[in-house]
């Protein structure tokens, strides 16, 4: 069941922040992939088409003398059950530079901020390095060298078996991809009977006496 808010609610700010750098990303995702997340929050996703909306947000700042960086992930929310009205965002993820302002965050205004090494760049034309881990459901991606997003998914159809990739909202260009089928650690090794696996036998070179 979908909790509402009152639309007429006064939001209060803890803190304002001038001079503040910021990239903003709008893209799309797997929208059963979030109707599955949100369902446990009692939200459901706006959607355009098929796809989840998501707003990523990265910012150079400084508060009370504090230098920090920061990183969110957000998907948009609906108040209706069809999904086509964008009332609000939900932070499933957030990163900040500062071990302080992380901790601040998730004791005092429960947000799910952990601490993260975050390398910020606003100028352009941008350029950004990616490598993408997927292990099942589990898939971790790094940008510039640094861990970014790591997260479990569920795809649910039968043709979510390949990888793809695009640009939303402005043009970009891909300078090379290359992509690597990851050996299974079990295949070398056999059931041993007892609940676990065998090493397999060390072979000798056919010339050793």
């Amino acid at each position: 069941m979908l909790q509402t808010l009152p639309l007429n609610m006064s939001r209060k700010y803890v803190a304002d922040i001038y001079n503040v750098k910021e990239v903003t990303l709008c893209g799309t995702a797997d929208l059963s992939f979030w109707e599955a997340v949100l369902y446990k929050e009692s939200l459901l996703p706006y959607h355009e088409g098929d796809q989840a909306i998501l707003l990523l947000s990265a910012i150079d700042a400084k508060w009370r003398g504090f230098k920090f960086r920061e990183f969110v992930i957000t998907v948009g929310v609906c108040l209706n059950e069809k999904g086509t009205s964008l009332d609000g965002y939900y932070l499933p993820h957030a990163f900040n530079s500062s071990k302080l302002l992380a901790f601040s965050e998730r004791v005092f205004f429960h947000t799910p901020y952990v601490q993260g090494d975050i390398q910020f760049d606003n100028k352009l034309p941008a350029s950004v390095k990616l490598r993408v881990f997927v292990d099942k459901s589990v898939v971790e991606i790094f940008a510039n060298g640094k861990q970014c997003v790591a997260m479990r998914v569920y795809p649910d159809k039968e043709e979510s078996v390949g990888v793809s990739l695009r640009s939303q909202g402005q043009a970009c260009e891909l300078k090379s991809l290359d992509a690597w089928q990851m050996q299974d650690i079990y295949a070398c090794y056999t059931p041993n009977g007892s609940g676990g696996f065998s090493e397999p036998p060390i072979q000798a070179d056919s010339d050793t006496n």
